[in-house]
């Protein structure tokens, strides 16, 4: 059977999530996940930009590791 294009993008979705999730490593509270978004918080204080760059860089270095 052949995946359509919906489905196919419907697993990258859900793969790329997972990966997202897998990533805080700033222990953020997911608060909720629809469709294609996770919404994470954090109760104390902002990350810095430089924290959130680590969780950019340590995502993409995930995805490579899957691939």
């Amino acid at each position: 059977m052949r995946s359509t294009k919906m489905e196919d993008s419907r697993q990258v979705i859900g793969n790329l999530l997972e990966v997202l999730i897998e990533a805080n490593i700033l222990n953020m509270q997911s608060a909720e996940k629809e469709g294609d978004a996770i919404f994470f918080y954090i109760e104390n204080g902002i990350p810095t930009l430089q924290e959130l760059l680590k969780i950019v860089v340590h995502s993409a270095e995930m995805d490579f590791i899957f691939e």
